[in-house]
């Protein structure tokens, strides 16, 4: 679970009024702890200190008066957890041991795999006796992030089953996307479920409608769109995957080409997304020079305009004069 998809509220009750600690809210829905903090922290609300000192007998005073135990944690400024802790260092509340059987407790925490916490609610014990027969018996606990997978699980048990993945993704032919609607997860966790199986990703398809054809313009895209109406300029969008040049191996989707039987191709390219300068992590297929001796080789013109000249005051005189230039009077033809 990411932070942002907390609830606001949530985060200040639980936190704020209530005076929860990050382990007890973090357990409660399924995340780390530090979810939980990054969320509180951009919230602008303040983050106790992880250690405070709990005077043990004045915190045993409070509670045989029936003192709440939130409201000792709210008087110390730390989490119920710590509390509870004291209180049972204490004495003032009797952890409740139980003799688990080893097969029994096989059985719900590795094959069921139910938590320390929801063993003790059904044998009718403290966790921490869980615990302790978990160590007893040599079965080893699960660390966070284990745990955190089985929640997951219990979430979202496709995820989790190999067989129903290879059919919906191998034989069924299903996108990560629509997998993830079906189920109501996110794109990530189907692909992360995929690579722990080992499922190989679909191979690309090279076809005249590819995988972007549901794409729509960027907006200096719709800019020269815009420009192609007003001018009668011949050049159409196929930027959403309509048309590939190349081959299976080696291929791209222009933006734009030519109506008029010639083989001319229009790039629009992005400041940020195709400049080396700006993005360190560009893609070798979004430089400038690639995609220049790549048409080349395929015998293709290929006219390059960037987002910044479609953005200036005499864009259309400036892009008017550049295809002009590159092209001929032909391809600019009177309003």
């Amino acid at each position: 679970m990411r932070w942002q998809d907390l609830d606001k509220e949530w985060l200040r009750e639980e936190y704020v009024s209530k005076h929860r600690s990050l382990s007890e809210m973090a357990r409660e829905v399924g995340c780390n702890r530090h979810t939980i903090k990054k969320a509180l922290k951009h919230l602008g609300v303040p983050i106790r200190p992880k250690e405070k000192n709990v005077d043990p007998e004045y915190a045993r005073k409070l509670y045989q008066q029936g003192v709440p135990v939130k409201e000792i944690a709210k008087m110390f400024g730390c989490g119920q957890e710590t509390v509870y802790k004291k209180l049972r260092a204490s004495g003032s509340i009797v952890v409740k041991r139980v003799n688990l059987n080893r097969e029994k407790l096989e059985d719900m925490y590795l094959v069921q795999q139910l938590s320390k916490k929801e063993i003790a609610k059904r044998v009718g014990c403290d966790p921490s006796s869980v615990a302790y027969a978990l160590h007893k018996y040599g079965i080893p606990s699960r660390t966070t992030s284990e745990g955190l997978q089985v929640r997951a699980a219990k979430i979202h048990p496709e995820l989790y089953d190999e067989k129903w993945l290879r059919q919906k993704y191998i034989e069924e032919g299903l996108s990560v996307g629509r997998i993830a609607q079906l189920i109501g997860a996110s794109s990530s966790a189907v692909h992360l479920a995929l690579r722990r199986y080992g499922i190989p990703p679909h191979p690309v398809r090279f076809r005249s409608k590819g995988s972007r054809r549901t794409a729509l313009p960027t907006f200096p895209e719709r800019v020269f769109t815009t420009m192609c109406d007003k001018y009668n300029l011949p050049f159409k969008y196929v930027g959403n995957g309509a048309f590939w040049i190349g081959n299976e191996t080696e291929h791209l989707n222009p933006d734009f080409i030519a109506t008029n039987n010639t083989k001319v191709v229009i790039e629009i390219f992005g400041d940020f997304w195709h400049s080396p300068l700006f993005n360190r992590n560009i893609k070798k297929n979004h430089v400038l020079t690639y995609r220049k001796a790549f048409y080349k080789k395929w015998k293709w013109k290929c006219v390059f305009i960037w987002e910044s000249d479609l953005l200036r005051e005499d864009a259309e005189q400036f892009v008017l004069e550049l295809l002009k230039r590159e092209l001929g009077e032909s391809f600019v033809p009177n309003k």
